[in-house]
């Protein structure tokens, strides 16, 4: 017997104390991030552990993080380093990680931060990637001229945007999304500087929705994906 439990504590000892580094190798997704008992998830974001102890890391297409990485196979223990951010002076992940998944945490200024992290096959596409390019507003059938104008807004990817009235005019601005949520800024250029703020919905791959409070009603805009600029 005493044979028999030896060999079944070596076995459940090997089998979750032995993490080597190369199961930590691959694209990570950030599946939820909790920070004490609140939980603090990040919009579509992901981690690269290259082979070479190199990473790198972002939000959707953006790519904001690089640097390198260690892990101690002894106290399954790992540390991020970034070369273009701020210093971590927290210490390194206490890591579990099982076939397609993993865990890190750690205490941070009294509270206990917990990730989790699932394996990718491609880089996430965040809800703010899916509104580079024009949109135009849907409206009601009216009678209009021929020289009504369709209304717009095009969103580049250096975070210009553009809108277009019904009048053939537009206005330039500057445009940024949250982090955790789906909530559109709109900075528009002029003096003085004007600043509008939408929640936003990917209805799906050709439809967008605004909304907007505003004196307790609440705004709704929708528009369609267009392949041209319609002023």
């Amino acid at each position: 017997m005493k044979v028999l439990y030896y060999s079944i504590t070596l076995f459940f000892f090997i089998t979750f104390s032995c993490t080597s580094a190369k199961e930590l190798t691959g694209l990570w997704l950030i599946d939820k991030v909790s920070v004490g008992k609140e939980e603090m998830t990040p919009v579509a974001r992901w981690t690269q552990l290259h082979p070479d102890n190199t990473q790198a890391s972002g939000n959707g297409w953006l790519q904001h993080s690089v640097g390198t990485w260690q892990f101690d196979e002894g106290s399954s223990e790992l540390k991020i380093i970034n070369v273009n951010g701020f210093k971590d002076n927290f210490g390194p992940f206490s890591v579990q990680v099982g076939e397609n998944d993993m865990i890190w945490t750690r205490e941070e200024e009294g509270q206990t931060v917990t990730v989790h992290l699932k394996r990718g096959e491609q880089i996430p596409t965040a809800p703010a990637n899916q509104l580079f390019g024009i949109w135009g507003l849907s409206q009601p059938e009216k009678a209009s001229s021929a020289e009504q104008k369709q209304p717009y807004l095009f969103f580049r990817w250096d975070h210009i945007f553009r809108q277009g009235d019904e009048d053939g005019h537009f206005k330039v601005g500057v445009y940024k999304t949250h982090g955790h949520r789906n909530e559109l800024e709109l900075f528009y250029y002029g003096e003085p500087v004007k600043l509008e703020r939408w929640q936003f919905e990917m209805i799906d791959y050709a439809t967008l929705r605004l909304y907007q409070e505003h004196d307790n009603s609440k705004v709704i805009k929708e528009y369609k994906r267009l392949d041209f600029l319609p002023n």
